[in-house]
């Protein structure tokens, strides 16, 4: 099946090493032509974007590690670790630094890893910066370059955590319904089987883990920084029940919600929801003029449902009934049963 994802596994023998995008590399790593061609001897392979005109706009190799690491000081213990290998992004503004860090922290559970770390020069602030938001912590040091590593102890931090989920905090739960045109453009990784050719681009919103949204649900107002979500894609146009075609497909943390009629003018609104929401600037002021959207939630994407539950599931299997299905608060036995059903692994759940 063709990868519709702007971001593609490729093999690094299918690259091609005199790229431009190689400098900085090549300059800051000794040897890295040599390594570059090992890992295209060995089969190697590693997430890259390219640019319209087939140039590299960035690049992200992972590799397994078991063996003690001697050359970090202190030394990195024996255990099975992912490292970070090479990760280099031409920044223009698609929150693509965000998209790369998802899939290494996700690799990090779904595969069971004990750590991941990754090395950084001096002048890479802006990306430790980032790393460091999503719960990497300073080892030491590995020659001139700092080592950072995040595992799988619980800091009690949305953030930190990332993306796990804290049952062991007293929040709330709620389901949170999403229109069909919006849902998958903005939890991309929750897309259904149906929806072939939908076409994953490098644009902010899907590539964020922050996903700002607003809604007309007064429910929302009950909203609270930590509370879980369970994101609910509701029914298509062309389908006359929602029985069959209304899915629970995500897990989401709220870290923080605002009211449209909290801010004064719109260019104010317009910073606060940034570039991490789907509606268009056009939409967004008409949001604005009208105030028919009023409440606003920011969440942090945390994981989809490997199982897609529809909303006859809902109903037949696990007695979850609603009233209202656009917004709606869950008890803990309808959220662990959504989960379980759901098929989440355990280990993106701390409790």
């Amino acid at each position: 099946m063709e990868n519709k994802d702007a971001i593609k596994l490729v093999k690094f023998k299918d690259l091609n090493l005199e790229d431009p995008f190689f400098d900085s590399l090549r300059d800051d790593y000794e040897g890295f032509n040599d390594w570059f061609e090992r890992k295209a001897l060995s089969d190697s392979d590693a997430y890259v974007l390219f640019k319209s005109d087939g140039m590299l706009q960035a690049f992200l190799y992972l590799k397994q590690e078991r063996d003690e690491d001697t050359t970090i000081s202190p030394s990195l213990p024996q255990c099975n670790k992912l490292k970070v290998g090479t990760f280099k992004v031409e920044a223009h503004k698609t929150s693509l630094g965000q998209r790369f860090m998802n899939i290494i922290v996700q690799a990090l559970i779904r595969y069971h890893f004990d750590l991941t770390y990754v090395t950084f020069y001096p002048k890479q602030v802006q990306l430790k910066t980032l790393f460091k938001k999503y719960g990497f912590e300073k080892w030491g040091m590995k020659n001139n370059e700092e080592v950072y590593y995040k595992d799988l102890k619980v800091k009690n931090s949305t953030f930190k955590d990332f993306p796990r989920i804290n049952e062991k905090r007293l929040v709330n739960k709620f389901l949170l319904g999403i229109y069909p045109k919006y849902h998958t453009e903005l939890f991309p990784d929750s897309k259904l089987c149906n929806e072939k050719d939908f076409v994953r681009k490098d644009i902010s919103f899907s590539n964020s883990i922050i996903k700002c949204y607003l809604g007309g649900m007064e429910e929302m107002s009950n909203f609270k920084p930590n509370d879980l979500i369970a994101i609910y894609r509701t029914k298509d146009n062309w389908a006359n029940s929602a029985f069959y075609n209304s899915v629970i497909t995500s897990v989401c943390t709220v870290i923080d919600t605002r009211n449209i009629n909290d801010f004064t003018d719109f260019s104010s609104f317009k910073r606060y929801v940034g570039k991490e929401t789907i509606f268009s600037e056009q939409e967004l002021k008409r949001f604005y003029e009208t105030k028919r959207y009023p409440y606003i939630v920011k969440m942090l994407y945390n994981f989809p449902l490997n199982k897609r539950i529809t909303n006859g599931e809902l109903r037949t299997k696990l007695n979850i009934v609603l009233d209202y299905w656009g917004c709606a608060e869950l008890n803990n036995n309808q959220f662990n049963a959504i989960l379980k059903y759901g098929e989440i692994n355990e280990d993106f759940i701390i409790n």
